[in-house]
């Protein structure tokens, strides 16, 4: 279920209410959810929870950025989080803004040292990120109750939740939800071997980060953060393949700080399966992911027979 589109004059009034005074300006971002998210004033952003899913990602996004203030890690602080649905009829965050446009956006107009120098911070900051621990896995809203005691069991209740929902709602078959589940204990020893669990931002890619001047000046969106293994933190490589230049330097900004471990590839392999799955079970009969779900599918089923030859 999703709620009615935001509109501005509900976020003027929610200024207002607020007591922040007058909304001067109100903008929609070129990126992100164009009916959920505003900047005001040119100063502050304001983002509506206006879909179901996922349920907690205004407290996990605070929990984060708590975490990470004080650090080198440019994120915004959190200004305002209501999740009571008085104001307006759904939850909201408001953070301070941070300057600067998204790597992603402005690649293609960047000379190529800065390129490199962008790609490599940019890896240096994920390592920085990683080196958050936490004492139990799982999302950061899940770790209030306890979290799970090890990845293991983490990565066994999420396969196991994303593989019946897949099931149930008729978008992946028994045969390969079984093969996926297989393949985990397979890889149990890989995932016995991670025993501290790292501050994940989960959709870590160049669309999630700001830079200004070849510098990076804001890393945001960590409404799917969560405690776990560093290498979950995948989803970078899609976006390194969509811009020229960057696979190697980011992954030497990385091992700046953090050296791969020699499993790293074979376990984000394994772990991009895992996101694919999540992904179909969630969106697969979703109109909205028509477009990208086809690449979900295609490569479940290039990287599921491939890692089972491999381990």
């Amino acid at each position: 279920m999703k709620v009615e589109p935001i509109t501005n004059e509900q976020v003027a009034a929610l200024w207002q209410a607020l007591g922040f005074g007058a909304a001067q300006t109100i903008t929609v971002p070129q990126r992100g959810c164009s009916n959920a998210c505003f900047l005001v004033n040119a100063d502050r952003v304001v983002r509506f929870q206006v879909t179901e899913l996922p349920r907690h990602k205004f407290r996990t996004e605070k929990i984060a950025y708590d975490l990470l203030r004080g650090s080198e890690l440019p994120v915004p602080e959190v200004l305002v989080l209501d999740e009571s649905k008085t104001l307006v009829p759904c939850a909201f965050l408001i953070t301070t803004r941070l300057p600067g446009e998204t790597v992603y956006d402005s690649w293609d107009g960047l000379d190529e040292r800065t390129r490199e120098q962008l790609a490599f911070e940019a890896g240096r900051c994920q390592a920085l990120l990683h080196q958050h621990t936490l004492p139990a896995f799982g999302g950061l809203s899940q770790l209030a109750d306890g979290g799970f005691p090890t990845w293991r069991a983490y990565l066994e209740d999420y396969v196991g939740r994303n593989a019946r929902q897949a099931r149930d709602e008729g978008l992946l078959d028994t045969t390969t939800t079984t093969r996926i589940e297989q393949l985990l204990v397979r890889f149990q020893p890989l995932m016995d071997a991670v025993t501290t669990g790292s501050l994940l931002h989960r959709d870590y890619h160049f669309e999630n980060l700001l830079q200004q001047e070849g510098k990076i000046t804001g890393i945001i969106d960590f409404e799917w953060a969560m405690s776990g293994d560093p290498v979950f933190d995948c989803r970078i490589d899609g976006t390194l393949a969509g811009c020229p230049g960057s696979v190697e330097p980011f992954y030497a900004g990385y091992a700046s700080i953090s050296p791969l471990s020699e499993h790293h590839r074979l376990k984000a392999e394994f772990y991009c399966l895992l996101l694919c799955l999540e992904s179909i079970a969630w969106w697969g009969k979703d109109p909205e992911a028509a477009d990208w779900m086809p690449e979900e599918y295609q490569s479940l089923f290039a990287l599921l027979p491939a890692l089972e030859q491999a381990i």
